[in-house]
């Protein structure tokens, strides 16, 4: 008879994991899903984003007389309890001002009709 001595700690055995293969069809289909969520999801930004700065207003023409301010200007075409600081905001983008100073006969582009 023969005796096979085993060691006080035996050392587990170490396997390694052998990688995962998928075939390139799996791969290349999930790279295309993420592709076109990715080009979904930036769709949807840029929609949101053009829909919210393109409302129109109406507008009209306005020719400044003697004595008038921008302010003056800017009340007139607000609405009853509107801000007429939200309008005099709109008359300088709508005309490119970067101040307050008017010529008498200037053409101005209002909001509202």
């Amino acid at each position: 008879m023969i005796a096979i001595a085993q060691s006080p700690n035996p050392q587990p055995t170490l396997r390694l994991m052998e990688p995962v293969v998928r075939p390139i069809g799996v791969t290349v289909t999930r790279v295309v899903v993420l592709f076109m969520a990715v080009v979904f999801a930036l769709t949807l930004i840029f929609v949101a984003g053009a829909q919210a700065g393109s409302t129109l207003r109406e507008t009209s023409a306005h020719v400044v007389g003697a004595g008038e301010t921008l302010w003056e200007i800017a009340a007139e075409h607000t609405a009853p309890g509107g801000d007429v600081r939200a309008t005099l905001y709109d008359i300088r983008q709508m005309n490119d001002l970067t101040g307050s100073v008017l010529g008498v006969g200037q053409s101005l582009i209002v909001p509202g009709n």
